[in-house]
């Protein structure tokens, strides 16, 4: 079926409506082309298209807003114009990257404000493609962030500020979750740089471990309770010991805050920590000092008082809490004349002149406690501007030693009389008229040295002692008696003449005289000079005095020595079996024995003296071991053999004696050598001493010895000829025997 023709109006209708419809798409193409243009119009980001070379070919009016210049003020002008020169060369790689094909890219760069001054802007750029998809431009959509970038500046020079801090303070910062864990919540909160520093440990390795990994095991429970106390609280503050990645440990201390959410819940902590190792140990060498000093306190004799401008005692330190007279807590806040008023001036005299010089102070004190006179040295020093330290000793030991060496520098230490020293001191004192007439008296004790040879130098120093006692009790208490030196003494007699000084030698001599029968006699030889007035000088009265006593010296030296001798002989034969019908039977063999062989008469003067002094040496030897009984010990038969030599010692301080001296010495020699004390051999040993030998052994052997019973005269000839050549010389023992053979006959 053919469709029906259309007719003219029906044509004329649809040829309007189709014009209709053209014009509504034209307006509604001009529509949609001016709709981006309002858009970007109206935009607060700049929207701009450049070519490959930077050249501007579009820009948004809003770049008037953001930069200060109209649209036609810069198109067709390069970006680089108006590019920050310190941008250009990061800005043009940027750039290329970001228009490359089916790229998207963001660029942050400076522009130049129409005013002269910089703006930071951010670009988001894609790329212009031509119908072929060949790069031809970019569009840059473009927004201010100059204000973001000031703060982010500020920010980081803020940061920087805090880095810079952080890094070069001696603290460090961390910050913590609420179980003491570190946490790296920003940067800002990581744990300082130096406290790799100090502890020596990155703060990436510490990463979520906890605070508490790294405290000394000793002091981890303490440090998490006051952790927990400080969140709770809201602050807190702990020392404890961090260990340092080599292994030792530091001391901290550490002052934390809590951190609060949004919600106020504690979520953290930050803690600032700081080393205090040398404090510690600053506090701990103090606290040994301390202890040191308390130590040296109690130790030493000394107390210690801390004093204030007007005598108050402030502070009391003792080695031993009986050191002081007075408790500590009864001086206590007490001034010296509330405790002691005698003493009160004197301590504040001290106290001010400290204070006021700023110099040290000593005072000397005494105080009697239970009868006991004690000395005390109190020594004052500046402490501050109104307090001073004083140091008290007790120095009564050394004021005693004091007054025992003042005794000593005047006194004789044997005698215990005054000294040399003291009787020249003595001299000035007495120089005056009033003292005279002055008569000195010297005395020399006889035989000293004779004793000492003997007995020794302890039964030498006794008779001196004796001799000091008789002089000071003869003496009147206003003499002076002194011990001039070795055996000689002085005595010094203030206002006294000569003739009543005669009659004070006279009574020293009686004295002695009683001493005849001992062991040790006491003789003086005595000197006399007297000062008449004061043209005679004392050095003149002395050598005067001298010259006397060495006169008085050799009349009575040799009675002397003889008399000490034979006090000696006295004395043996009251201690031992050494009679003097022994020496006198003996006397008789060595006589006939001398005859016979023909000795001359100084020879047989000689003998007889031998026959009598020959045991003289056994006066130094103790009654106990000459009378012993039964066998000597082997220290007792040495002491019995020096006998020989004390009698030697003895008889050569007579001159008249010194021609027996050499055969005492050799009597105990034997004929084979074997004798003491020289092991003289043969005829090395002096004839006298070989003849004493066999008329002494036969007159012990035939009248005995506490020790040895006595045999018959017959038996001691046989024990005699039994012993020639060995002990005895045998020439020398047929003449004994003929010679005994005689006496018996006649």
């Amino acid at each position: 079926m053919c469709e029906r023709e259309k007719s003219k109006e029906e044509l004329l209708a649809e040829l309007e409506a189709l014009q209709r419809r053209l014009e509504a798409a034209e307006e509604a193409l001009r529509e949609s082309e001016t709709q981006p243009q309002r858009i970007t119009d109206n935009m607060f980001d700049i929207i701009s298209q450049t070519d490959l070379m930077g050249t501007i070919q579009y820009v948004s009016p809003s770049n008037k807003s953001v930069l200060g210049y109209e649209p036609e003020e810069v198109l067709g002008r390069s970006v680089y114009d108006f590019l920050y020169p310190g941008d250009i060369d990061k800005m043009m790689p940027d750039v290329l990257t970001a228009i490359a094909p089916n790229s998207n890219a963001r660029i942050e760069y400076r522009l130049r404000h129409a005013n002269g001054h910089y703006v930071w802007l951010e670009s988001v750029v894609s790329p212009v493609l031509d119908d072929n998809g060949i790069v031809t431009g970019g569009i840059f959509v473009t927004r201010d962030i100059n204000d973001r970038k000031l703060s982010e500046e500020a920010l980081r020079a803020r940061e920087e500020e805090l880095r810079q801090l952080t890094d070069n303070m001696l603290d460090t910062v961390i910050k913590t979750d609420d179980q003491g864990r570190i946490q790296y919540s920003s940067i800002s909160w990581k744990p300082s740089p130096s406290f790799k520093g100090f502890l020596g440990y990155h703060t990436r390795k510490l990463f979520g471990h906890s605070i508490f990994d790294l405290v000394h095991p000793d002091d981890r429970a303490a440090a998490m309770t006051a952790f927990q106390t400080g969140l709770s609280t809201g602050a807190g503050r702990m020392e404890f010991r961090l260990r340092h990645a080599d292994g030792h440990y530091l001391w901290m201390e550490s002052v934390g805050k809590a951190l609060l959410d949004d919600q106020g819940r504690v979520v953290g902590a930050i803690l600032g920590n700081r080393d205090i190792t040398e404090r510690k140990q600053f506090e701990e060498k103090l606290r040994r000092t301390a202890s040191e000093l308390q130590t040296v306190f109690r130790a030493l004799p000394d107390l210690y008082f801390r004093l204030s401008a007007d005598g108050a005692f402030l502070d009391v330190q003792a080695g031993q809490a009986g050191d002081l007279f007075i408790p500590k807590e009864v001086l206590l806040g007490k001034r010296i004349q509330d405790v002691s008023f005698r003493f009160s001036q004197l301590f504040q005299q001290a106290i001010d002149q400290v204070l006021q010089k700023r110099t040290l102070a000593i005072v000397e004190y005494a105080i009697t406690i239970s009868s006991d006179k004690k000395f005390f040295e109190a020594r004052f020093l500046p402490l501050l501007e109104d307090q001073v330290v004083v140091v008290v000793r007790n120095i009564t030991e050394r004021k005693q030693a004091e007054e025992r060496l003042k005794y000593l520098s005047f006194h004789d230490m044997l005698t215990g009389i005054y000294n040399r020293s003291y009787f020249e001191e003595e001299l000035k004192r007495l120089d005056t008229k009033r003292q005279t007439p002055l008569s000195i008296i010297m005395g020399d004790v006889n035989g000293l040295k004779i004793v000492n040879d003997t007995f020794g130098h302890q039964t030498g120093d006794k008779l001196l002692i004796d001799a000091a006692m008789i002089l000071k009790d003869i003496c009147r208490k206003e003499d002076i008696v002194c011990r001039f030196g070795g055996d000689e003494f002085a005595i010094l007699l203030p206002k006294t003449k000569k003739e009543t000084a005669m009659r004070i030698c006279n009574r020293i001599r009686k004295s002695c005289a009683k001493t005849e029968r001992d062991l040790v006699p006491i003789r003086f030889a005595l000197g006399v000079a007297t000062r008449e007035d004061l043209d005679q000088t004392f050095d003149v009265v002395l050598r005067e005095a001298e010259h006397m006593m060495y006169r008085d010296k050799p009349l009575d030296s040799r009675s002397t020595r003889f008399s000490m001798i034979t006090s000696f002989q006295r004395a043996l034969a009251d201690k031992s079996a050494e009679t003097l019908e022994h020496g006198r039977r003996i006397q008789d063999l060595v006589t006939e024995i001398g005859n016979r062989i023909g000795l001359s008469d100084k020879e047989q003067g000689e003998l007889i003296l031998l026959a009598a002094l020959h045991d003289i040496g056994q006066i130094a030897i103790p009654s106990n071991i000459l009378m012993k009984p039964c066998y000597l010990t082997e220290n007792e038969w040495e002491l019995i053999k020096r006998h020989p030599e004390i009698g030697e010692r003895i008889v050569r301080t007579v001159p008249d004696l010194f021609g027996i001296a050499e055969a005492i010495l050799s009597h105990h020699e034997r004929w084979d050598g074997t004798g003491y004390p020289q092991g003289l051999q043969g005829k090395q040993i002096p004839l006298l001493s070989r003849i004493l030998a066999l008329a002494d052994t036969y007159d012990v052997m035939t009248n005995g010895r506490p020790y040895k019973k006595s045999i018959n005269p017959g038996d001691a000839v046989k024990e005699i000829k039994k012993c020639a050549g060995t002990q005895f010389d045998p020439e020398l023992v047929k003449i004994f025997v003929e010679t005994l053979s005689h006496a018996i006959h006649s």
